[in-house]
Formats: structure tokens, C-alpha cells, sequence
């Protein structure tokens, strides 16, 4: 998933604020994104949720029905459901910009704008240069 052009990557996001938290965390999941969960919420293992549980003497279960994980990958970490949804489009923008240097943030702009923005400016970067690399 990671060898995934950063424009396919980045259109799983389209629609951010909108989502659903397993939405959110879907996106990320199948663009190899999921650093960007961590940075904006954290990931726990299941070992700390296993402890926290423990220490508030909650049943596990309890406790990781406030979280979401890939249930097909038992490595995974876990993320706070709550925190995904409260997790917002002017949240992810600073933190895509870090990870992607090509990518700058800009206050005036909805995420999905900008989002949009960019990948329209790459689309006709790559449709430009196509037309000039055949003539």
C-alpha cells in the first residue's frame, strides 16, 4: 500500500469531516496512512489497552470497544474512536505536511479544497508533462 502514488494516498481522504471515525481510519488504513492517526490521536498496543483495563478495573472488552484496530492484523495498534472523530481536516493538513514535503499547508483553505487543489495542480502537472515528453 505504501508504493502507492501519493495522489491515490492522498484521495482517500476526500470528504474528511464528513466521515464516520471507522471511515476516517478506513482512509488511512488503505493508503498506508495510518502514521497520520498516530501523530494526530496516538496508538496504543494492546498490551497498554490490556493494562489500562486492568488498572481501571474495567472488563477488556469494555475497554477496547472505545478503540479501533484491524481486526485481520493481530499487531496492529489500537486508536481512540473518540479522538479519530474529533480528529478534523484542519487537524490532518499540518500533519500530511509534514510527512510530504510537496504538500503546504494553508490557513485560508477547507481541507477538502485544498486537498482537491493539490491533486488537480499534480493531475495537470502530469498531463503536461506527458504532452511535452511526446512532442
Amino acid at each position: 500500500m505504501v508504493d502507492q502514488p501519493l495522489l491515490e494516498r492522498l484521495e482517500t481522504l476526500m470528504g474528511w469531516d464528513d466521515m464516520l471515525p471507522e471511515e476516517k481510519y478506513e482512509a488511512c488504513r488503505q493508503a498506508g496512512l495510518l502514521v497520520l492517526l498516530n501523530k494526530g490521536v496516538g496508538a496504543y498496543t494492546y498490551v497498554e489497552l490490556e493494562g489500562e483495563s486492568k488498572t481501571n478495573r474495567e472488563d477488556l472488552e469494555d475497554t477496547l470497544g472505545y478503540y479501533i484496530t484491524d481486526p485481520d492484523d493481530p499487531t496492529a495498534d489500537y486508536f481512540n474512536i473518540s479522538d479519530i472523530d474529533q480528529l478534523s481536516g484542519d487537524d490532518v493538513m499540518p500533519l500530511l505536511c509534514d510527512l510530504f514535503p510537496e504538500l503546504e499547508a494553508t490557513d485560508e483553505a477547507d481541507f477538502d479544497d485544498w486537498l482537491r487543489a493539490f491533486i488537480h495542480r499534480t493531475r495537470l502537472g502530469h498531463i503536461a508533462g506527458q504532452r511535452t515528453s511526446t512532442t
